[in-house]
């Protein structure tokens, strides 16, 4: 019986294809298999950083606009909130979170206690007569009786601003200059942060109120009751220096301004040669 020879690896068998060949043709030999990353962990609600709005420069009066549209009347001194954002895990101001240009700090007006908000107004008759009488000063009266008109006009949305204090502190601030209010009595105004997203801008989606604020109670007077505007603060005229347009008063002359005094003695009063050689002297320096 003839013995069987079996093709050594390397040699080619009868029809002439290496044995080598054929097993790395007919072997499937699987490649490593790519293990997926983790998702990044999400952060912890206690790492979040934590949103402050302080009331830097607190109104203390004003003088009501009435119902007109171009009778603007600002609050005095113009309230100024700064925000500050501190992380919880330094326990520091986070310089990079001040950096985020989507804030904006939105004013309401509320009451004195802070529990009734009082942006609009229901006008009765008297309401609309009183706006008729303003009429020569270009104003327009407040409607029809019984139309809803806002109390609290100007620009109640405020961007952020990143300005040295009147020490030279560097933050980011908040500043309302044209705040009007249009009846008397005492008020308070809350001031809501906000963080603008890409659904605010199409109107999808509300934005959330990230930090709120609230500032002094203070007082609207009517025109007669009013004391007078107070001098700008050093917050205010540093503000100003840096280029933020804010309205700027160096010298406040209160209701008497323009009067001049005078050498007559008051009403009633025995008028002697005294009062007369001034009253002389006083007429020639003029002429001169």
């Amino acid at each position: 019986m003839a013995d069987l020879l079996l093709p050594v690896d390397g040699e080619e068998d009868a029809g002439g294809v290496s044995t080598s060949k054929q097993k790395q043709d007919t072997r499937t030999v699987p490649g490593p298999v790519p293990i997926p990353e983790p998702p990044p962990p999400l952060p912890h609600p206690q790492h979040h950083p934590v949103h402050q709005l302080v009331v830097r420069q607190q109104p203390l009066r004003a003088r009501m606009c009435g119902f007109g549209e171009k009778d603007r009347r600002p609050l005095d001194p113009p309230p100024i909130l700064q925000l500050i954002i501190t992380s919880t895990q330094t326990g520091r101001t986070d310089p990079d979170a001040l950096s985020d240009p989507f804030f904006v700090v939105h004013a309401t007006l509320w009451s004195d206690t802070g529990e009734e908000e009082r942006n609009l107004i229901l006008t009765n008759k008297d309401d609309s007569e009183q706006g008729q009488e303003r009429g020569g000063r270009e104003e327009k009266d407040a409607g029809p009786a019984g139309s809803v008109v806002k109390v609290l006009i100007g620009s109640l949305v405020s961007s952020p601003a990143l300005l040295e204090d009147d020490h030279g502190v560097e933050g980011v601030y908040f500043a309302f200059p044209d705040l009007s209010i249009r009846t008397e009595g005492r008020y308070r105004l809350k001031f809501s942060l906000v963080r603008l997203g890409t659904g605010d801008f199409d109107g999808s989606s509300r934005s959330t109120i990230v930090a709120e604020g609230v500032s002094d109670v203070f007082t609207v007077y009517s025109a007669k009751k009013f004391p007078g505007m107070t001098e700008s603060t050093e917050l205010t005229k540093a503000f100003a220096r840096q280029g933020l347009k804010i309205p700027i008063r160096n010298d406040v002359r209160g209701k008497n301004r323009g009067k001049t005094t005078s050498n007559m003695p008051p009403p009633g009063a025995e008028v002697t040669e005294e009062h007369m050689k001034a009253k002389k002297a006083k007429k020639h320096s003029m002429e001169a």
